[in-house]
């Protein structure tokens, strides 16, 4: 793929400066999918879909800070979550698939912001 490089560490070019922003926010991260992003007093998290369609997040400030009870069960659903990505994606068409990701990285959302009654197991 031929495109400007703005940067010399850019490997996808950016679909819009809100993109090239978040990019740089958190650390030159490549996406094929954004599913979520905040960044204000409470949060900092990115929540999106790799190259190779994996489920990814980063949480550089924790909205569940000091709440231990909430982080210990945040950490039972994300590994449910997991698991359910882990699951192969058989018969599915590409555009199928994109959207199961997209439902999960919803649970993930949730999940990270501790709100557990819209994850479904």
């Amino acid at each position: 793929m031929w495109f400007n490089k703005q940067d010399s560490d850019e490997f996808y070019p950016p679909k819009d400066e809100y993109q090239r922003k978040y990019r740089q926010a958190f650390e030159g991260v490549v996406d094929k999918y954004l599913i979520h992003h905040c960044d204000d007093e409470n949060a900092k998290i990115l929540i999106y879909i790799d190259p190779e369609n994996d489920i990814d997040w980063i949480m550089m400030k924790d909205p569940l800070n000091g709440k231990d009870e909430l982080i210990k069960e945040r950490d039972k659903w994300l590994a449910n979550l997991n698991i359910a990505q882990a699951s192969p994606c058989l018969n599915l068409s590409e555009k199928n698939i994109m959207k199961f990701k997209i439902m999960l990285g919803a649970g993930y959302e949730s999940a990270l912001y501790g709100k557990f009654d819209s994850v479904q197991s």
